[in-house]
C-alpha cells in the first residue's frame, strides 16, 4: 500500500518537466514566426519601394531614410504683384521689350530703366495737333475775354452819352420855357405833341421863362418902341402940315415928314407881325422840338440800355463758350 502509493507520487513530480519543455517550445515557435513574417515584411516594402526604380525587381536591402514625395497640381502667386498696362487710347506696337526674365534692380528704377517702348508716332501725331488746337483755344478765349471787357467799358461810354444828351435836351428845354414849365412839361406830357390850346396857354402863363420870354420881351418892347416913334412921326407930320399951310415950311418938308411917318407906321406893323409869328408859329415849333429832342433823348438812352444789356449777354455767352472750350482743349 505504502508502495504503491509512493509510486503514484513519483509519477507527479515527473510531469511537471515535461508541461516546461512544451511551453518552451511553443515560445521559440511564436519567436521565429514574429521573426519570420517582420521578414517578410520588410522584404515586400523593399520589393515595393525598389519596383520604381529598377526593372529587373532585384534589390539590395540597407538601412537609410525612407523618402516619401507627393506631385500634386497647381499656381504658384507672388505674395507682392504690380500689373503694367499700356494707358494708350486704342492698340499700338510693341518696338522694344526686355529680355524675359530680366531682374529690375533698385538702380535700375532710380535711372529709369525702360522696360518696354511703344510706337509713338501717332502719338506725337496727335499731340502736335492737340498743342494746335490748345493755342487756338487760347487764342478765342482770351480774344473773347479782351472782347468782353472792351464791350463792358463801350458799353459805359455808350450809357454815359445817352445820359448826357437827355440832360443836354433837358437843359435846352428848360433854356427856352424855364425850368417851371419844363418840369410841368416832363411830368404831365406822356406824349411829346402838344395841342394848339396848351402852347397858347403856356406862351401867356406868368411862368414862363427862358428864352422864350425873353423873346417874347422884346417883340412886346419893339412893338412898343414903333408905336412911340409912329406917334412923333403923327404929331410931327400935323405940324408940318399947319407950317406948310401958313408958308413956314417947304412942300418937300411936309412930304418928308409924311414919308417919315408912313415909315414908321410900317416898323410898327411889321413888329406886331414878328409878335404874331413868334405867337403862332415860332414858339409851338421850337417849344416842339426842344420837348421832342428831350423826349426823343430819353428814347435813345432806352435803347442804348437795352442794346447794351443784349451786347453784353452776348459778349459773356460768347466768353463762356470760349472759356469752356479752352478748358477743355487744354
Amino acid at each position: 500500500m505504502k508502495a504503491s502509493g509512493a509510486e503514484k507520487q513519483g509519477k507527479k513530480k515527473g510531469s511537471k518537466p515535461k508541461l516546461a519543455k512544451v511551453a518552451g517550445l511553443m515560445l521559440i515557435l511564436v519567436v521565429v514566426a514574429g521573426g519570420a513574417l517582420l521578414f517578410i515584411f520588410y522584404n515586400r516594402r523593399s520589393s515595393s519601394l525598389a519596383a520604381t526604380s529598377n526593372k529587373s525587381g532585384i534589390y539590395t536591402a540597407r538601412r537609410g531614410d525612407l523618402t516619401i514625395s507627393v506631385t500634386e497640381s497647381g499656381d504658384i502667386k507672388a505674395i507682392e504683384s504690380e500689373d503694367i498696362k499700356s494707358e494708350v487710347e486704342g492698340r499700338t506696337t510693341i518696338i522694344s521689350i526686355v529680355d524675359e526674365g530680366t531682374y529690375i534692380t533698385p538702380e535700375d528704377v532710380n535711372e529709369g530703366k525702360v522696360l518696354v517702348e511703344l510706337d509713338s508716332s501717332d502719338i506725337k501725331q496727335k499731340l502736335t495737333q492737340q498743342e494746335l488746337s490748345f493755342l487756338s483755344a487760347e487764342a478765342s478765349y482770351t480774344d473773347a475775354n479782351e472782347s468782353f471787357e472792351i464791350q463792358i467799358k463801350q458799353n459805359t461810354s455808350d450809357i454815359n452819352k445817352g445820359q448826357m444828351k437827355v440832360r443836354f435836351a433837358l437843359m435846352d428845354l428848360q433854356k427856352y420855357v424855364g425850368g417851371v414849365v419844363a418840369e410841368e412839361l416832363m411830368a404831365g406830357a406822356a406824349n411829346p405833341v402838344l395841342e394848339a390850346n396848351e402852347i397858347s396857354s403856356l406862351i401867356e402863363s406868368d411862368e414862363l421863362g427862358g428864352e422864350a420870354l425873353q423873346k417874347q420881351r422884346e417883340l412886346d418892347a419893339d412893338i412898343h418902341l414903333k408905336e412911340q416913334e409912329l406917334e412923333l412921326a403923327k404929331s410931327k407930320f400935323e405940324w408940318t402940315k399947319k407950317l406948310y399951310d401958313k408958308k413956314y415950311v417947304s412942300l418937300s418938308d411936309k412930304e418928308a415928314d409924311r414919308l417919315d411917318k408912313e415909315r414908321k407906321e410900317i416898323a410898327r406893323e411889321k413888329a406886331r407881325t414878328a409878335q404874331t409869328l413868334f405867337v403862332m408859329y415860332e414858339f409851338p415849333k421850337e417849344l416842339q422840338e426842344r420837348l421832342s429832342d428831350y423826349d426823343e433823348a430819353k428814347l435813345e438812352l432806352e435803347r442804348i440800355e437795352a442794346s447794351a444789356r443784349s451786347k453784353l449777354t452776348q459778349a459773356k455767352a460768347k466768353l463762356a463758350s470760349k472759356e469752356a472750350t479752352f478748358l477743355v482743349q487744354k
